[in-house]
């Protein structure tokens, strides 16, 4: 049957309004298409790579640079510089297919490939398992229809940890056309760390579908005793991470400190497909914060049809990929579900070390008692040492905020009057009891809920913006004061030194000199005249220093007065200004 698009299957739903009014334009609801639920005739239409098309036509540009040109529906061009700089100086396409290095050696991705008429069941499986880079890529090479005595691999997932430059370029090589724009624009989002849960129904001529999640988060793990030689050998690094130190739980003091890494990461899944039967999955995370030494698993590793175990599915972990969820949709929601709940849980965490590590800093703050005030010595230091870390924190739970608005806005844009909830509307019309409708219905409110403990994370991290910056106020006004204090100290030490020491030194010195040179007797009561007379002397100058620089500036002012009052007069007799040694 032809892939022609269908209308899209409608569902009534009450109590939907915008400012107390339905919009009237049925064009702007979003529904699930009538024609993805019939089964089209893909075999042979899209299983040529675009970039091979493109350079059949003449193109002479690399395999990256026309994978990220070779449509016009790209988001922004930013993103796709991002994209090339990250995999700028990477492995040819050559060296890469003949799996020399890491590329041939360390598996980096999962695939699963299948079908099943019915959408029921195990279905056919032409390939379950891991792969390496040029494993990936030679089996993105092959045809998905009609390939030998081989499974069609209508349903496809792939899965990629650690994004790497040599992966991009696999992907780039081997995505037919159809899928270019959804895949280029899933990696472009995720090399750029950004936020987005929405469907998307192309308005082309060819009904196509695209479902996509990116959830960027952190996560706080313990630094490790020693560097991990495995992951600094793994060529370029897609996230970095911060040192950070938390207290330890449980104890107390300065010294109880742990050291930290707050590594980026993101999670990011899209989906396109034509029907119900025949779609991909395209998968990217960062795992890096999760890698251990131990990890050194060689070569490829598959599952095939004759073999019966249970395989974890990574995208959605947890699930048996033996046990497939055929329908896009369902699985859409449930890998949302699983993959929402592990990153609440990191935020979870994350948030709450931050509570704790500013409550613990503020009990170490030994200087806001006023005893201490009074009789700490060190208290300027010790200021400065909580001034410096309280900004540190600021500044990054300012850039948590910002990443986790990010997330909530998106699922609030995705719930909202006219967002993109409606391509999932129709899943109600499921009987109540058919499974379906229970794990449709049950996912959904599950990531309803996890979305609820993110707002109460973003709260909480509000709050404890506001108490950071009040305590950042506070140590700005206590280090103003200690700055006072320690002027007004060195203000007096100065009168000091002018007004009694001075005066006392030269007295001394003129008394220590010859008899015959001095026209008064060395007496204490000549001494003490004599420091009056060298005190009023200093007065004297002070007093006429000030009163040559007010009057200095008074001349200059006049001056400068009657020179514009010259230049005035001769402006408005018509004569032109001279410029005359008097001008100042």
């Amino acid at each position: 049957m032809s892939a022609q698009r269908g209308n899209p299957r409608r569902v009534k739903v009450e109590g939907k309004a915008t400012n107390g009014k339905r919009c009237p334009f049925q064009c702007f609801d979003n529904a699930w298409y009538e024609c993805f639920f019939t089964h089209h005739e893909l075999t042979g239409k899209d299983d040529i790579p675009a970039v091979d098309a493109k350079k059949s036509w003449g193109c002479i540009d690399d395999e990256l640079t026309i994978f990220l040109d070779v449509s016009d529906d790209l988001g922004s061009p930013c993103e796709a510089d991002e994209v090339k700089e990250y995999c700028e100086g990477c492995t040819s396409l050559e060296e890469l297919q003949t799996g020399i290095g890491e590329a041939g050696t360390r598996p980096a991705a999962w695939i699963d490939d299948r079908n099943s008429p019915s959408l029921a069941g195990k279905g056919n499986v032409r390939m379950c398992g891991k792969l390496t880079t040029t494993g990936l890529l030679r089996h993105l090479k092959q045809s998905r229809y009609k390939l030998e005595n081989k499974p069609d691999a209508e349903r496809r997932l792939v899965y990629i940890e650690n994004l790497t430059p040599e992966m991009i370029l696999a992907i780039a090589a081997t995505t037919p056309y159809l899928q270019v724009p959804a895949v280029r624009d899933a990696i472009c989002k995720h090399v750029s760390f950004r936020p987005s849960i929405q469907v998307h129904v192309p308005s082309d001529a060819k009904a196509t579908f695209q479902m996509e999640f990116h959830i960027p988060f952190f996560a706080l793990r313990k630094a490790p005793k020693s560097d991990n030689h495995l992951l600094s050998d793994r060529g370029k690094r897609l996230r970095n991470w911060e040192d950070v130190t938390f207290p330890t739980r449980n104890k107390a003091g300065p010294e109880c400190q742990d050291n930290y890494r707050l590594h980026k990461a993101q999670v990011s899944c899209v989906i396109h497909g034509s029907d119900e039967w025949q779609w991909t999955a395209w998968a990217f995370e960062d795992t890096e914060y999760e890698m251990e030494e131990g990890d050194t698993t060689d070569k490829d590793a598959a599952v095939y049809d004759n073999e019966v175990v249970f395989v974890e599915d990574p995208i959605a972990y947890g699930l048996d990929a033996n046990k497939p969820i055929w329908r896009p949709r369902e699985y859409f929601i449930k890998a949302l579900e699983i993959r929402i709940k592990k990153v609440r849980e990191e935020w979870d965490e994350l948030v709450y070390m931050l509570q704790l590590d500013r409550n613990e800093n503020k009990q170490l703050q030994s200087f806001t008692s006023s005893k201490t005030l009074r009789n700490s010595s060190g208290r300027t230091g010790d200021m400065n040492a909580s001034f410096q870390w309280t900004r540190q924190r600021m500044v990054l739970v300012t850039e948590l905020l910002g990443v986790l608005f990010g997330i909530i806005h998106e699922w609030d844009t995705f719930l909202s009057q006219d967002g993109d909830w409606g391509y999932f509307s129709d899943l109600d019309r499921f009987p109540s009891n058919s499974p379906e409708f229970r794990a449709a219905g049950q996912s959904l409110r599950s990531i309803k809920r996890a979305f609820r403990r993110l707002e109460n994370n973003r709260q909480k991290l509000l709050s404890l913006k506001e108490t950071l910056s009040s305590d950042l106020s506070t140590l700005k006004l206590l280090l103003s004061l200690e700055g006072n204090a320690a002027t007004e100290t060195s203000a007096f030490m100065s009168k000091f030194t002018i007004w009694v020491l001075c005066p006392y030194s030269l007295s001394v010195g003129m008394f220590s000199m010859q008899p015959s040179v001095i026209p008064f007797e060395l007496t204490f009561r000549w001494f003490v005249i004599t420091m009056i007379i060298m005190v009023s002397a200093i007065f004297v100058i002070q007093w006429l220093m000030k009163r040559w620089t007010l009057c200095h500036g008074q001349f200059l002012l006049t001056k400068l007065k009657k020179v514009l009052e010259q230049h005035h007069a001769e402006v408005s007799g018509g004569v032109e200004p001279a410029c005359g040694s008097d001008a100042v």
